[in-house]
């Protein structure tokens, strides 16, 4: 067993040198990318894709960092460093799991993503359809699979801190052309032909964040999350409605701002 999980992070460390050799050789992508106005009037109709690869919630462990020192045998050491805080934090997040284990966060993120972007009229809003699989030939065939001449991918993700002083709630959505009408707004520079939902083909991308801090936290995590748990989990429901609700809100919100005009060529 030891060996094996020796050869896998020599594989993982591997394979992220090689990932960080190729993303060397491209244009990066922006993290923000404004819906350019001709594209508005090219839409005919869009569907939502919403994965949401997990169904708890977890606690987030920062990773442990070398800062570059100690070669592989110290990344070695942080790897089972944070193999065993994330096995903690595991443990500790249980009593959180267990009073929040009838509560749909898929379906209230659906709602959410229904009624907010159902009020952006160019988008004509085809659907919201919440999947589990978020890997990238998933998403790529949500693309190629539509009917509708625009997809609209909204990654979801809901965590605690550390230390479980706060909840927070991330959506991070991209745009993509699906349609010969909307081909022309498709970015050249951080095209990648082979992947089809990746987020240098997209149109419009953002990433928007919410967080909830406990009233009066403790430097505890299990104390922190014993408050969550409290009274049938009401505060983390609470405060996964307000995040779902705020996520979706801002992305609506954000796509129907007008792009900073384009400076006059010298």
């Amino acid at each position: 067993m030891r060996t094996t999980t020796f050869k896998s992070i020599l594989l993982a460390g591997a394979l992220t040198l090689g990932a960080a050799t190729l993303s060397a050789c491209v244009t990066p992508v922006p993290f923000k990318l404004p819906l350019a106005t001709g594209a508005r009037d090219a839409i005919t109709s869009t569907e939502v894709v919403a994965p949401i690869k997990q169904s708890e919630i977890y606690v987030y462990v920062t990773p442990v960092s070398t800062g570059g020192q100690g070669g592989l045998i110290g990344a070695l050491v942080a790897a089972g460093i944070d193999a065993a805080s994330t096995e903690a934090a595991q443990k500790a997040v249980q009593p959180a799991r267990d009073s929040v284990v009838d509560y749909d966060f898929d379906a209230r993120l659906k709602a959410d993503l229904q009624t907010s972007l159902s009020g952006v009229s160019f988008l004509k809003v085809d659907g919201v359809r919440v999947t589990k699989d978020a890997f990238q030939p998933g998403l790529d065939k949500a693309v190629t699979g539509s009917k509708a001449s625009a997809v609209l991918i909204t990654v979801a993700d809901y965590q605690f801190s550390t230390d479980a002083s706060s909840l927070s709630v991330t959506l991070s959505a991209d745009l993509f052309a699906n349609s010969a009408a909307l081909a022309p707004f498709k970015p050249a520079a951080t095209a990648n032909a082979k992947i089809v939902a990746y987020g240098g083909n997209s149109i419009y991308r953002n990433t928007f964040s919410y967080q909830h801090i406990l009233p009066a936290p403790t430097t505890n995590r299990d104390a922190n999350i014993r408050m969550w748990a409290a009274d049938n989990g009401k505060a983390i429901r609470d405060a996964l409605d307000a995040g779902s609700a705020a996520v979706a809100g801002k992305l609506a919100t954000d796509i129907q701002r007008a792009p900073p005009p384009v400076a006059p060529a010298k």
